[in-house]
């Protein structure tokens, strides 16, 4: 059988647990968007006899276990946003809650810059993929905002020709086509 062999150009990574810190990272930021969503919805809180632990156990966080297969883990913020929804049932509409949702993540975010660490030796391999001809993406299901700040504090985000995220708007600094070959490359 006659194989042909691939040139691989480009190389995507996800971002949390891949490239940064991810456990301690987003227990904090979501134990700080829970209490400040308990602020804002303590009336229906109490109305469902919920707790903050309700809310963290939702996605997937039990005491200071973050699950890996959890809605933070695993899914885009909007997820979370969702799960609880159903949970508080607020007056207001998803999409609205949705965008309150998000906006605390990043604010948290930037809030706890102390806490965005690159893993080790990260930075030393993109910049020897980089010196070796590679194109480096990422997919993540973080927000832009969050992507974005995060990859500049821990001081990565020039590394990077492509960045997708889960609000939809991809960054690119490269054309569409190579993008396409990201992802081709990634399956």
């Amino acid at each position: 059988m006659d194989r042909k062999v691939m040139d691989i150009k480009g190389l995507l990574f996800d971002k949390d647990g891949t490239l940064l810190e991810f456990h301690q990272m987003w227990l904090k930021v979501s134990q700080g968007v829970v209490t400040a969503l308990s602020h804002r919805y303590c009336t229906e809180m109490q109305r469902h006899l919920l707790t903050e632990d309700h809310l963290l156990e939702a996605i997937g966080i039990h005491g200071e276990y973050v699950d890996n297969h959890g809605l933070l883990a695993a899914n885009p913020v909007e997820d979370t946003a969702e799960a609880w929804f159903k949970m508080l049932t607020p007056s207001c509409e998803l999409a609205v809650f949705t965008a309150q949702v998000k906006a605390l993540f990043n604010q948290q975010v930037e809030d706890n810059p102390s806490l965005i660490q690159p893993l080790p030796g990260v930075k030393d391999t993109l910049i020897k993929l980089k010196q070796k001809g590679f194109r480096l993406g990422i997919a993540t299901a973080d927000t832009k905002d969050s992507t974005i700040y995060s990859l500049e504090k821990a001081g990565l985000i020039d590394l990077f020709d492509y960045l997708g995220y889960s609000d939809g708007d991809i960054a690119l600094s490269l054309p569409l086509h190579c993008c396409k070959a990201f992802v081709n490359v990634a399956i």
